[in-house]
């Protein structure tokens, strides 16, 4: 049995021809929508300072960017002299996020020490001037509540746009 669709003026169109036509119609506006998708741009120096109350945390990026592929350089350390890693970045872009991994040239880390990166384990949102940090659920080791407090209160790291500019400083929560 074959079925029939009625259009104006009486004439009869194959209803298989409708459906296949409005795939396709609806296959191409998606590639269309796909190629307009703006990749923001990561690329340059940005940095945060984090207030612990008993410490403050330091984290840098230094990023160059080509379409959705993102290398560069990393630094994060305490005022306490506690922790302090280094080294590089890469990672890539998908549906507006940056999914960073890093490898230590510090020799603070020995389990990802340069060549060998890290997984995912956070992620960077560009909004407007400042990037949010945020970790990554597949991956964190926090406790459900330290993942709450850092997904309600990301790192938030400015662009430097000249030299010796200090961010302005961001309260933590305090344990």
């Amino acid at each position: 049995m074959q079925l029939l669709f009625w259009v104006r003026g009486g004439d009869m169109i194959n209803f298989k021809k409708i459906v296949f036509v409005t795939i396709s119609l609806l296959f191409a506006l998606q590639v269309c929508a796909k190629q307009k998708e703006k990749i923001p741009d990561f690329s340059g120096e940005w940095e945060s300072i984090a207030d612990f109350c008993s410490f403050r945390a330091y984290h840098s990026y230094k990023l160059k960017q080509k379409k959705d592929t993102v290398t560069g350089y990393f630094n994060a350390g305490a005022s306490k002299g506690q922790g302090g890693d280094w080294g590089r970045v890469k990672g890539k872009i998908r549906h507006g996020k940056l999914f960073i991994r890093e490898c230590s040239t510090s020799e603070t880390n020995d389990i990802y020490a340069c060549p060998k990166y890290s997984p995912e384990f956070k992620f960077l949102v560009k909004k407007r001037k400042v990037i949010l940090r945020y970790h990554n659920p597949k991956y964190s080791v926090l406790t459900k509540e330290q993942r709450k407090e850092t997904k309600d209160n990301p790192f938030v790291l400015y662009k430097i746009y000249k030299k010796n500019y200090i961010p302005p400083v961001q309260k933590m929560h305090c344990q």
